[in-house]
């Protein structure tokens, strides 16, 4: 992960490195037509905490659970970047895929989720984290990173967040309960009615979809 300036941020997406390395405007990944694909900036992984998790950290005031989601969204990118960063190069006439164990990637931490027409934003602890199109070998060139595992392993990914995030809450006294088989929770003690009265967002989407 890196901190960066807006510029910068936007530069990397265009494939330029902050030490002054360019990669490559084109990917090495073909379509169905075999025509080679333009660059591709980078992959969006958001981890979004459950409402009720949200609610106890931002309406109640425990900015450790704050802590703990950053803490469960770094667990999830350290996987990501043991089992999905690779790297091609070429061996002899073959292009092969390389692990390379690194990713770059920019995180925008938010307490809000978008406003609605009807109510201001609802608290929604989230975290957006881009994927950049580059990893380093281990020869140290800078490469394109294939996005393939990272997408494969997408719902993976967001269950080690929930997994981290439900032990570091039940490490600090809260109960949880478990609301779907793919791990998604809420906090014991919050109500349904708190859950939706802060969910103006999403009740204004399923409005939209009837």
């Amino acid at each position: 992960l890196f901190r960066s300036k807006p510029e910068e941020f936007e530069r990397i997406l265009h494939g330029k490195l902050p030490n002054g390395k360019e990669i490559s405007s084109r990917s090495n990944t073909k379509d169905k037509d075999g025509k080679v694909r333009a660059h591709l900036p980078g992959t969006d992984l958001t981890f979004s905490a459950p409402k009720s998790v949200s609610i106890a950290a931002l309406v109640l005031g425990d900015e450790k659970i704050v802590e703990a989601h950053k803490r469960a969204v770094s667990a999830a990118l350290e996987f990501a970047e043991e089992h999905a960063a690779v790297g091609r190069k070429k061996e002899g006439k073959k292009t092969v895929v390389e692990k390379t164990g690194n990713l770059l990637i920019a995180r925008f931490d938010h307490d809000t989720a978008r406003e609605t027409k009807e109510a201001p934003p609802d608290p929604q602890l989230h975290s957006h984290c881009v994927v950049m199109n580059a990893t380093k070998r281990k020869d140290g060139k800078w490469v394109s990173a294939p996005n393939t595992l990272l997408l494969n392993q997408k719902m993976l990914l967001g269950a080690i967040y929930r997994a981290q995030l439900a032990h570091d809450l039940q490490n600090m006294g809260y109960r949880v309960r478990r609301t779907h088989a793919d791990g998604r929770f809420e906090i014991v003690g919050v109500s349904r009615e708190q859950i939706e009265g802060f969910s103006h967002r999403r009740a204004e989407i399923g409005r939209a979809h009837v």
